[in-house]
Parts: C-alpha cells; sequence; structure tokens
C-alpha cells in the first residue's frame, strides 16, 4: 500500500509521520486479495482553524483507493492522535462493508446462473429402453 501524507496548519513531526504509517499501514491486513501496487491511501492531518485552542479542532481524512473505488473517511477530535485513531476504524469499517458488498455480487451473480442453467420440472424426457425392460421383469 502507498501512503501519501498531507499536513494542514501543522508542523509533520517524525512521531507524527510514523504513527500515521503504522495505523493506516495495519490495515494490509484486510486487503490481502487486493494487488498492493493498486491500493493507495491519501492521509491529510491537520488543525480545522488557526485561532481556535479548545474543542474539537485536529482533523484526520483519509481518500483509500483500491483499483478504481474510493472510500473516503473524515474525523475530527481533541487531539491528532485520537483523530488518527478514529480515522482507522471507520475505515477498517468501511473495506469490510465493501468486501462483503463484493461477496454478496458475486453470490448473487452465481445464483442468477445457476437458476439460469436448470432444467425446468416441466421438461418431459422419454423413458429409456433401460427402463422399459427392468419394469417388464
Amino acid at each position: 500500500m502507498k501512503i501519501i501524507i498531507k499536513a494542514t496548519n501543522i508542523k509533520l513531526s517524525p512521531s507524527i509521520n510514523q504513527y500515521i504509517e503504522e495505523k493506516i499501514g495495519g490495515l494490509d491486513k484486510f486487503l490481502k486479495k487486493y494487488n498492493p501496487n493498486l491500493i493507495e491511501a491519501r492521509v491529510e492531518v491537520g488543525k480545522t482553524t488557526q485561532g481556535q485552542r479548545q474543542g474539537d479542532i485536529f482533523r484526520a481524512e483519509v481518500n483509500l483507493s483500491i483499483g478504481g473505488h474510493l472510500m473516503r473517511v473524515e474525523q475530527t477530535e481533541e487531539s491528532l492522535m485520537a483523530a488518527i485513531d478514529s480515522v482507522k476504524d471507520e475505515l477498517k469499517r468501511e473495506i469490510r462493508r465493501y468486501k462483503k458488498k463484493q461477496e454478496t455480487k458475486f453470490i448473487r451473480g452465481a445464483r442468477s446462473w445457476k437458476k439460469f442453467w436448470r432444467i425446468s420440472p416441466l421438461a418431459r424426457f422419454r423413458k429409456s429402453k433401460v427402463n422399459k425392460l427392468i419394469k417388464k421383469k
């Protein structure tokens, strides 16, 4: 997974950078069946406003691209680490939901093919000669 990090209204320290890599990179275990070269996570962290000093002022946003599908999660919290943690949890939920949806689509398609190829109960078959011989004896 390729992780691109952007900071807004804050300076990005190496410890924050490492924390983001650790948390967002840990989602790889949910994306094993996808090609890792096609997965890209764009992470943006920062403050919502410059002057505010209390409340939910730190924001974390992740845009995860899997092939052609885009998942977007955004959270605001009182601390930057809490915002990153809540984004990770929400993104995990979104990935599971996406995988479940893909699985359901596959099963539904397989069910329709099975229904298409099923022989109608109204179809009539000729009795074979073997059945006639068995009944005569």
